[in-house]
């Protein structure tokens, strides 16, 4: 499954090197492969989430992200699922 999102996320503590955060709700767009036994391969959905990163050097910054996915089930199957990760990004 390939996932597009769409979400703006809601961060708090401007100025400060910690500044954790909040996605209120986002719009997902999922592609299935292989299909299901239905011709429709596409599933629509929403997420939700939140997280914090850390300023470790200038516009470097670490993190933890945690989102929930919530899908419309056009395809007949389950694509509901939570996911938790640490990323790396660069501000800009």
């Amino acid at each position: 499954m390939v996932t597009i999102d769409v979400a703006p996320k809601i961060k708090f503590m401007e100025g400060s090197a910690f500044r954790p955060w909040v996605i209120p709700i986002g719009l997902d767009i999922h592609v299935i492969s292989p299909p299901s036994n239905r011709t429709q391969y596409l599933d629509l959905g929403v997420q939700f989430g939140g997280g914090f990163e850390y300023a470790v050097w200038k516009a470097f910054k670490v993190g933890v992200d945690a989102r929930y996915h919530l899908t419309a089930r056009l395809t007949n199957t389950n694509n509901d699922y939570f996911q938790v990760g640490p990323y790396v990004g660069i501000s800009f």
